[in-house]
């Protein structure tokens, strides 16, 4: 038998490798501190049933985007993310790649990044984003810089 050592980060995840969860720890930090621009989403089933969105502003969106794509791309080689810079590309191409690599903190960011219409609108889950004349047409906040 032999005794290992493990280390947990502070959302349960655990290493093998004290550098590793520090860096881990570190990146949560990262994504945190930027999706704080965000309001914090509605509890409930009615915002996750299209209950209503959050009128976010372009800069916004486009900001903290841009800013999860960086931390992205320190993490994954790969020409999607770059790509994704435009917002006219559908989120789900870098929704596959930080979902394979399995980066937890930037998949939850993603996830709610692909949450967001071309209006700016954020809603409840991604299906609203792509089809949002499903969901009511009520404005539950504004966020703006």
């Amino acid at each position: 038998m032999k005794q290992i050592t493990k280390w947990q980060a502070d959302d349960g995840t655990e290493f093998t490798d004290e550098i590793v969860c520090l860096d881990y720890e570190l990146l949560c930090g990262k994504v945190t501190k930027i999706m704080s621009a965000f309001p914090v989403p509605p509890e409930g089933c009615v915002f996750a049933n299209g209950g209503g969105y959050l009128q976010l502003s372009e800069e916004v969106v486009t900001t903290v985007r841009n800013q999860i794509l960086d931390l992205i791309a320190t993490k994954i080689d790969h020409h999607w993310v770059e790509e994704s810079r435009d917002p006219r590309i559908h989120t789900s191409w870098v929704a596959r790649l930080v979902g394979d690599y399995n980066i937890r903190p930037l998949s939850a960011a993603w996830e709610r990044l692909s949450c967001i219409d071309n209006q700016w609108r954020e809603w409840g889950q991604p299906y609203y984003a792509n089809n949002p004349d499903e969901g009511c047409q009520i404005e539950l906040g504004t966020v703006e810089w």
